[in-house]
């Protein structure tokens, strides 16, 4: 025997709580729709790349194209310590090139390397002027250029902000 219910005849009236079909079969594939959209933007939002005309070099195949003298230009941010310059020559297509640095600042052989290969510098920060060296026990600079630095441990306090020398 046969388990489903028998066939309505035609004609008849629905029993109650029977849903109606929609005419327009749309609204319940919306959510599908939208989804779709907010899938297909996020991969390409993740997938697409910074520009199609430059590199992406290592750090080690930037330092490489600095002393090999194909680098023309550098700009480097030191707060996240990304690095992009161009090429003198279009090197594999590509006329720029982008690289990842240290996030505080460049080390002195790599400036020492972008001045020997005449490239232009732009926002790096670099080391310059003489080297500090600092007495622990009078907590002083010595050497050259202390007597310019000394003054700049401290500073002239308001009245009543004063700090007690203890040393």
């Amino acid at each position: 025997m046969s388990s489903r219910p028998p066939e309505r005849p035609p004609g008849a009236p629905k029993p109650p709580g029977t849903p109606t079909p929609s005419s327009r079969p749309w609204p319940r594939w919306l959510p599908l729709v939208m989804l779709g959209v907010v899938v297909a933007i996020f991969l390409f939002t993740t997938i697409r790349t910074d520009s199609p005309e430059r590199a992406s070099l290592t750090f080690s195949q930037f330092t490489s194209a600095v002393s090999d003298g194909t680098v023309k230009s550098v700009s480097y941010d030191p707060s996240n310590g990304n690095i992009t310059g161009d090429f003198k020559t279009p090197q594999d297509g590509k006329s720029a090139f982008s690289s990842d640095g240290p996030n505080d600042d460049l080390q002195p052989s790599v400036l020492n390397s972008l001045k020997d290969n005449k490239v232009d510098v732009e926002g790096v920060k670099g080391r310059f002027g003489p080297r500090l060296t600092i007495d622990t026990k009078t907590e002083r600079f010595t050497g050259n250029k202390a007597d310019q630095a000394n003054p700049m441990l401290t500073r002239e306090y308001r009245k009543g902000f004063e700090l007690k020398e203890v040393v």
